[in-house]
């Protein structure tokens, strides 16, 4: 199984800089459920399914590159069909 990635940022300002980036991707999992202006930056996880074309992925790469969480996979490891990371 994938590890997690972490981030020592908030996941507000995440989601921020995956859209201002053009990442293309939405939320699942239970996280949503809950999801309000003021909750998102105190849900523990985020699950977030991108879109698997390898520019998307190097956009996602260079968000969390840029933001110093250290990554042991490549975009053509979050590329193709049935891709996926995290925990």
């Amino acid at each position: 199984m994938p590890k997690r990635i972490l981030t020592d940022f908030n996941n507000a300002d995440l989601l921020r800089q995956l859209k201002d980036s053009g990442v293309s991707f939405v939320l699942v999992g239970g996280g949503l459920s809950r999801l309000t202006a003021a909750a998102m930056n105190y849900l523990p996880e985020l699950d977030i399914l991108i879109d698997p074309t390898i520019e998307n992925a190097q956009r996602v790469i260079s968000v969390l590159s840029a933001n110093g969480v250290p990554l042991r996979i490549r975009a053509t490891d979050l590329a193709g069909p049935k891709k996926a990371a995290g925990g």
